[in-house]
């Protein structure tokens, strides 16, 4: 058995978990600050990109769809008076795109303070690849976003050391309960990482406990880093927002009285980004709805700090390298 009574616990928790303490008049100012959120032109993307850019961060949604993201940008406008949000085009499922979209940033800004990996895709029909034929939720949920953030850590580190910010600039990457719930033994199948006949839940849950491991090797292979940015996983929680869009007809309509509004996972991402309580001693941790520190799955936790979430980090770096 692969879940504890501790797991079946925290992921039951999820269906109703505790208010949420770390609310948007806790936030600090982030006035000055720059930040990437990866799919922040719908969902919990959006909504975490209203909260940030009403806290007085400068905002920039990567995503694939322009016209969706420029409408989601005039809509952020009317909400939130003077936020400052900009877009720059990815399609995380094509790695081909990942450096220009690096670049198109690192052309507007010589600051980042925190990015937010929120982009996914939950359950396509089985065989759906990305643009290099990765199995698509592997392709989409972790290769991609890897690839994004070796691009960008240079500036993190630069960012955290001329303006001294310690702690506060962090690394978000968005998993789920899915990675307890569905993925395989140690999280990952290293010997078919790209299974392309597996159920749909499976590699979901491959894709997510690949997030979390990637979470903590990313400590473990930049210690210099580490030392000074936060890089941790969180569950947004169980949400009505258009991830579910592969699900069958009668899960989705089930999904209205189980399910929450996508702001509280932009709570949940924010406690995670944001919170003073969270530090570099929590790196390689896992938050869990709607701001609390939770447990990983024990395989999964072991992995990440073993010779299995490194082989995994030595995949994606492997994968990834002709691309960057």
């Amino acid at each position: 058995m692969l879940l504890g009574l501790s797991d079946y616990a925290q992921v039951s928790r999820n269906f109703c978990p505790p208010k949420p303490s770390f609310l948007p008049e806790d936030y600090p100012s982030l006035a000055g600050k720059v930040v990437i959120v990866t799919g922040g032109n719908s969902g919990v993307g959006f909504e975490a990109v209203k909260l940030l850019g009403a806290a007085g961060a400068k905002v920039y949604i990567f995503s694939r769809n322009e016209a969706n993201t420029l409408q989601a940008i005039e809509d952020a406008k009317k909400a939130v008076k003077d936020i400052d949000v900009h877009f720059v085009k990815v399609d995380l499922s094509d790695l081909t795109t990942i450096k220009p979209a690096a670049e198109a940033f690192l052309a507007r800004e010589s600051r980042l303070d925190i990015v937010i990996h929120n982009a996914g895709v939950m359950v396509p029909p089985v065989g759906s690849t990305s643009a290099q034929g990765y199995e698509l939720q592997l392709g989409t949920n972790v290769i991609g976003p890897f690839a994004l953030q070796k691009l960008l850590t240079p500036v993190m580190y630069e960012t955290v050391e001329k303006f001294s910010t310690a702690n506060e600039s962090r690394i978000v990457w968005v998993t789920s309960s899915g990675h307890a719930l569905f993925s395989p033994k140690h999280g990952v199948n290293l010997d078919n990482l790209n299974d392309l006949t597996a159920g749909e839940m499976t590699n979901y849950g491959q894709s997510k406990a690949g997030m979390v491991i990637t979470a903590a090797q990313w400590a473990k292979q930049n210690p210099k880093e580490a030392s000074k940015i936060v890089t941790i996983s969180v569950d947004p929680g169980n949400l009505e927002t258009n991830l579910l869009r592969h699900l069958s007809l009668f899960a989705r309509k089930l999904s209205p009285y189980i399910l929450f509004p996508a702001i509280n996972g932009a709570y949940s991402e924010l406690f995670a980004a944001l919170s003073p309580t969270i530090t570099t001693a929590n790196n390689g941790g896992y938050i869990i709805p709607w701001g609390r520190v939770g447990r990983i799955r024990g395989d999964v936790a072991e992995s990440a700090n073993n010779e299995i979430g490194e082989k995994f980090y030595k995949y994606l770096e492997d994968e990834t390298a002709k691309y960057l």
